[in-house]
């Protein structure tokens, strides 16, 4: 994912195969589907998870790609109880998929 490469890769201790990436399905959009990607990193010593939620996968979409941090708000997630139930499932999945630091 070109987001990651760009922005996280030179983090200090980023373990490069530890990025999972859990299909979350539709959004509001038909056809637009969103992913989880999760990753957890050390920083000062200390074990941090990162979430966020992406559309940047999705071939149907080659740009234009959003990426929203789950780990501080989710305020600009603007979709059912029915989407982010399905959110909070694939979440959960990717974070117990996260291979431990």
């Amino acid at each position: 994912m070109k987001w990651i490469s760009e922005n996280i890769n030179n983090g200090p201790s980023y373990p490069p195969d530890g990025v999972v990436i859990v299909k979350v399905g539709e959004g509001n959009v038909p056809g637009e589907n969103w992913w989880v990607v999760t990753w957890d990193m050390v920083r000062d010593g200390k074990s941090s998870p990162y979430f966020y939620l992406t559309n940047e996968p999705d071939p149907a979409k080659p740009s234009g790609e959003t990426w929203i941090d789950l780990g501080s708000s989710w305020s600009d997630i603007h979709w059912d109880d029915t989407h982010i139930a399905k959110l909070r499932v694939a979440r959960d999945k990717a974070m117990s998929c996260v291979p431990a630091n």
